[in-house]
């Protein structure tokens, strides 16, 4: 049985809490964190030799450690004003009540995320030694400050008001070795702020009819960029059981933070002043309640993308819209924003709650996503897939109070991703992945698909409760591909793969 790391063994831990303070004068404060650590050394003695060649010659190391940590409180602001109109000449007295509910939240947390991933050569022209071929350090650090106060205007009205601002801190170092000298496709380090504002109205025409309503802002003080984004959706009870739904809103999302801290050779920053994603959503959707435990939801959609980066003249097949997962941008000198995308689609949900011991939610998504080069050609974003359909579902064994016994299921069918195929001539020539952009997105790997299991014991204490967990994931030990890399040793294109079936035992004490 392969497990997908060879004869590496993953080691990581993690911690979650939250503390609830409720005072009798002050509202409710919620004291919040998680954080985590995660390593594992892939190397060249204990490489599964029948999964994969293309780690051949080299130890690999990665780790990578994440926190949050927060605070929230909330205040609620009880109001009453009293009229009294009188009259002295006689004996009438009348007292009415307003009665006006305000809720304040604020919230403060900080997120650190730090990853780097080290792999050294253990061959050089025949000769068995060892130097570092290739490094790349990540570390990002989010704080952000949260208002938001609401007040309802009476019975059918409710205003929201809020806002937000988010200070990122981030450095990425990305070296790697060519033709006998290091090359540093990314060493950056900076700090950038982002701020937001907005304001919801919710007036209900009836007690089945409810308009939602407002406007959200955005302002990117590093290239002073900014916009303004009105949304809007009303939600409609056709009776106690069935509902429609209807929404569209503008959305707006900054680069990754490599693009505007990118330095060219001679030192400049061409795209710190690259402006923001844009889209258009709009939502249709059909709510049923079959049954007390048991809610069939459809929706369709159509997203119209717009402002995206993309490469003018020098590959004018490349576009913004296709990095993701990746863990490093080949930025491109003539990018600009004029690049568009679309998505639509059906989304099926059928949903059963828990009762009687047992649970279920299966969901389905057909959808199209394409982009437009500068060419003006429509291609498949390396995300269109075409559908997705997940499972999952669980039943419970309780055997008293105390105890009970869970086994849950979970499996998700896809359609795979897209990909460039990689230039092999210039790939060899440059010592590094060059692709054939005119063929961008044209192939397509096989569909994903992925089974997990997990059978958990829990004992409920009087004030602790302790859980037992087997957690299997990728139980049937499907081979899904993760995408394809270059192998440097033999000089030639070849398959990873990611994570095979894997088993994990965990242990949790919940106070």
């Amino acid at each position: 049985m392969h497990f997908g790391t060879g004869g590496a063994v993953p080691h990581y831990q993690d911690l979650t809490f939250k503390v609830n303070i409720p005072t009798e004068r002050f509202g409710r404060f919620e004291l919040f964190g998680l954080g985590g650590t995660s390593r594992i050394a892939m190397l060249e003695d204990e490489r599964d030799k029948e999964l994969s060649t293309v780690m051949a010659g080299i130890d690999l190391y990665n780790r990578s450690e994440t926190g949050i940590l927060g605070m929230k409180h909330t205040y609620y602001f009880e109001n009453s004003v009293i009229t009294k109109p009188f009259q002295e000449a006689g004996s009438m007295k009348h007292t009415y009540y307003f009665e006006n509910s305000g809720r304040w939240t604020n919230s403060l947390s900080t997120t650190t995320s730090q990853m780097s991933t080290e792999i050294d050569s253990l061959y050089r022209k025949g000769v068995k030694e060892t130097w570092r071929t290739y490094n790349f350090e990540s570390g990002h650090f989010h704080h952000a400050f949260n208002t938001e106060y609401v007040q309802k205007l009476g019975n059918r009205n409710t205003l929201q008001v809020g806002g937000r601002m988010a200070v990122e801190q981030f450095n990425y170092l990305d070296s790697v070795y060519v033709k006998d000298r290091y090359i540093q496709q990314f060493n950056s380090k900076g700090s950038y702020n982002l701020l937001q504002a907005f304001a919801t109205w919710q007036h209900k025409f009836s007690n089945n009819v409810t308009l939602n309503t407002g406007t959200h802002f955005f302002y990117f003080p590093l290239n002073k960029q900014w916009s303004i984004e009105p949304r809007t959706g009303l939600q409609w009870r056709l009776n106690e059981r069935q509902g429609v739904s209807a929404a569209f809103g503008m959305h707006s999302q900054t680069q990754i933070p490599l693009i505007y801290f990118y330095k060219d050779e001679d030192g400049m920053q061409p795209f710190r002043n690259m402006g923001f994603n844009k889209s258009l959503h709009s939502v249709l959707g059909y709510d049923w309640m079959i049954a007390r435990d048991f809610r069939l939801k459809l929706e369709g959609y159509y997203q119209h993308i717009y402002n995206i980066p993309i490469s003018l003249k020098e590959t004018p097949q490349f576009s913004m819209i296709n990095m993701g997962d990746d863990f490093y941008i080949e930025a491109r000198g003539d990018m600009a924003n004029k690049g568009l995308g679309r998505n639509y689609g059906v989304e099926l949900t059928l949903e059963k709650f828990l009762s009687r011991g047992y649970y279920f939610l299966m969901t389905t998504s057909l959808y199209d996503s394409k982009y437009r080069d500068s060419n003006g050609t429509w291609r498949n974003t390396r995300f269109n897939g075409k559908y997705i359909f997940n499972a999952l579902g669980g039943y419970e064994w309780t055997f008293n109070k105390k105890s009970s016994l869970l086994f849950d299921l979970k499996g998700t069918l896809a359609g795979g991703k897209w990909y460039t195929p990689i230039d092999e001539p210039a790939t060899i020539e440059a010592s590094r992945m060059r692709f054939v952009w005119e063929e961008a997105y044209t192939k397509q790997v096989p569909d994903y698909f992925k089974l997990n299991a997990r059978i958990t014991y829990r004992l409920n204490g009087k004030r602790i409760s302790q859980e037992w967990a087997a957690d299997l994931q990728n139980l049937t030990n499907h081979r899904n591909i993760y995408s394809q890399d270059w192998n440097m040793t033999e000089s030639k294109i070849e398959t990873v793969y990611q994570q095979g079936f894997m088993p994990m035992m965990t242990y949790r004490i919940l106070f």
